[in-house]
């Protein structure tokens, strides 16, 4: 009885995985630019292709599988270096909203924005209140000597900040 029950779940995890790819293909190969559609008829190569990078579809197909799969928090949490945590907040505009915030050493709840190419972190209170400080050593420098900061900004995405640029390179939404 134990071998039949066994062999029942290994063909249900199966059947589903194969129904996953499948749902995944079709979704893949349905005609249409989503880029296009999203950012609509007049948007310039240049912002189409951001957006596809955004959206992240100019990834292999494995990684948009395993993404649409098990989501993309992974990805944020390994890019920003710290975990991240949803919190359903309580307050604002919509009731039960989900935020969300990356958890910082000392176990703060933070988030960050970038206000006249300075970085300031949001730090959580425990009344759903933000404490705003500047955040300015938290900046990198990569190999090309591009100054650039990862974390999770106030729209609820790991963003990537680009120093001196003024806006925000990438993102990551999260789906899962």
């Amino acid at each position: 009885m134990a071998r039949y029950i066994v062999r029942r779940l290994l063909t249900m995890l199966l059947s589903m995985l194969l129904v996953s790819i499948m749902v995944f293909a079709v979704v893949e190969i349905a005609p249409g630019n989503v880029a296009r559609n999203i950012l609509g008829t007049y948007a310039t190569p240049e912002q189409e292709a951001s957006m596809a990078k955004q959206l992240g579809l100019t990834r292999p197909a494995a990684i948009r599988y395993i993404s649409w799969l098990f989501g993309s928090d992974w990805q944020a949490s390994r890019q920003i270096g710290m975990s991240v945590r949803e919190i359903v907040s309580t307050q604002g505009l919509v009731e039960n909203a989900k935020e969300w915030w990356a958890l910082d050493e000392n176990g703060d709840l933070v988030q960050w924005e970038v206000v006249d190419d300075k970085l300031y972190k949001l730090i959580r209170q425990p009344d759903e209140s933000t404490i705003r400080i500047l955040d300015e050593d938290a900046w990198n420098t990569d190999e090309n000597g591009q100054v650039y900061f990862w974390g999770v900004d106030s729209a609820n995405r790991a963003a990537k900040w680009l120093k001196g640029e003024g806006g925000v390179e990438f993102r990551y939404e999260y789906t899962g």
